[in-house]
């Protein structure tokens, strides 16, 4: 199970990426702006929550412990899950943000693109913190 949430952490942080470049360049180039844009975003929202499950599942049966920011063997730095949490939440609140927003509905793209790249970041710091054992 910790293979697969390495796995998906990589996925996670690519898609996020590829969907962030898409959006801002479709922004600028209307025409890039098609239906499988706004799947590939909502598959790397996704993933994001899928990624934090499996955390929570290896913390929970997996016998992994969240210690302080330098874990030991069989130990989570406690910022890796603070990434992770935030992550979550983060997603969570720009979606409702995009329901509610005038500015969002009339920059869309910019505002997920923007979006996508700061999830991307999240995702580089929580790997970068589990390897700071």
């Amino acid at each position: 199970m910790l293979r697969i949430h390495q796995s998906v952490a990589w996925f996670v942080l690519c898609a996020n990426a590829l969907v962030g470049i898409w959006a801002i360049v479709g922004h600028w180039y209307q025409r890039i702006v098609v239906p499988a844009l706004w799947w590939c975003i909502a598959i790397a929202y996704g993933a994001v929550v899928v990624q934090v499950s499996i955390g929570i599942y290896l913390v929970t049966l997996g016998g992994y412990q969240i210690a302080g920011t330098n874990a030991g063997p069989g130990g989570v730095a406690a910022f890796h899950v603070f990434y992770g949490v935030i992550g979550v939440i983060a997603v969570a609140i720009a979606w409702i943000y995009s329901r509610s927003s005038e500015w969002v509905a009339e920059h869309r793209e910019l505002f997920f693109g923007l979006f996508s790249l700061f999830v991307m970041g999240l995702a580089i710091r929580a790997m970068i913190t589990v390897n700071a054992v």
